[in-house]
């Protein structure tokens, strides 16, 4: 069996699944509630929270691997890009977007695109032997 260097969590909108290979998936709720001009809410919010939260647990993983420096720069860079678009739709709701970013929704979704990749390239490591 093959697993990568992450455990399995859940979140309130995708239940555990009880597996022994984690599948971090990010189907980017955010980047759809704000290019659907929904309102800020408070579950948006929590979301938001606890994407940040993941980004840091994944984000030590990979320090503590020690072998993959540069893709935990790009991780941590395209995260960053991504988190200022996020952070200020929750600390300005749709206003707050778009006196920061009006007219930039397509590079706001250019820059989830590549955290996407990112991510897909986290979850194809392996660093255990196989049994």
């Amino acid at each position: 069996m093959r697993t990568s260097i992450l455990r399995e969590t859940s979140t309130p909108t995708r239940p555990p699944t009880r597996s022994t290979r984690y599948t971090l998936v990010r189907e980017e709720p955010h980047y759809q509630h704000i290019a659907n001009r929904h309102e800020f809410m408070r579950a948006w919010a929590v979301q938001f929270e606890l994407a940040y939260t993941d980004f840091r647990v994944i984000q030590l993983a990979l320090q503590l691997d020690g072998k993959e420096h540069e893709l935990l720069e790009r991780f941590t860079a395209t995260y960053d890009d991504v988190y200022e678009y996020e952070y200020a739709f929750a600390a300005g709701g749709l206003e707050g977007f778009d006196a920061k970013f009006s007219g930039r929704l397509d590079s706001y979704k250019s820059d989830v695109d590549l955290l996407l990749g990112t991510i897909s390239e986290i979850q194809s490591l392996d660093r255990h032997p196989q049994s």
